[in-house]
């Protein structure tokens, strides 16, 4: 299963201690890797995220918070969840009922609420999501040129992404480690931000 060495060859290469735990650390998370990357792509629940930067024993970047204020774990969660199609919105809710709940976004009546409406289109959002979209899109701004991110982030679904994890544009758009860290902060602030709003327009509307 990991592809090791037979005992046979091992009885006659004995290799040193270290070098064979390495090479079985190395192997089996080669395995589990291969195993996860698989899986997570059948899982349609993870389409807006980089499935290749996944790689056991690596954190993802939405947990890179070292010395971060408590606040930043809560923005990281809600992000998480976002990322990974756990965050439920009225067309999972729709889907969940068999079609008894309505997928129309209960904020502004007008789409079905999926990730894309509420990270892009929801105009009772729109004020949150243009105060803290602006920050982030002028971070990549500083550091590539105007054309690349009209070709690359030209619609909804790909803006979606870019939030949600921006490892799905580290190759295309060239970031940088360092501005990575920067964008993953403005996209987790800005998520947590419409969490909020979307969680307080909600309430009210349940308090009428």
């Amino acid at each position: 299963m990991y592809d090791l060495p037979s005992i046979n060859y091992l009885q006659k290469n004995l290799p040193k201690r270290d070098i064979w735990k390495e090479e079985i650390k190395k192997k089996v998370n080669q395995y589990w890797n291969a195993q996860l990357k698989s899986e997570a792509r059948n899982k349609t629940s993870l389409k807006n995220m980089n499935i290749e930067n996944l790689e056991i024993g690596k954190t993802a970047q939405v947990w890179n918070l070292q010395n971060q204020p408590r606040l930043e774990l809560r923005k990281a969660i809600i992000k998480a969840r976002m990322m990974t199609g756990a965050y439920i919105l009225q067309s999972d809710k729709h889907k969940f009922t068999h079609f008894v709940a309505e997928p129309l976004c209960q904020l502004c009546n007008t789409e079905n609420e999926d990730i894309i409406h509420m990270v892009t289109s929801c105009p009772v959002l729109s004020t949150i999501r243009e105060k803290y979209y602006v920050e982030m899109k002028m971070e990549i701004l500083d550091s590539i040129d105007q054309f690349k991110w009209n070709t690359f982030c030209c619609n909804k679904m790909e803006i979606t992404q870019l939030i949600l994890d921006c490892n799905n544009f580290k190759e295309t758009l060239n970031i940088s480690s360092e501005l990575m860290t920067k964008i993953e902060e403005k996209c987790r602030n800005l998520l947590f931000q419409l969490h909020a709003k979307r969680i307080e327009v909600l309430d009210a509307l349940n308090n009428k």
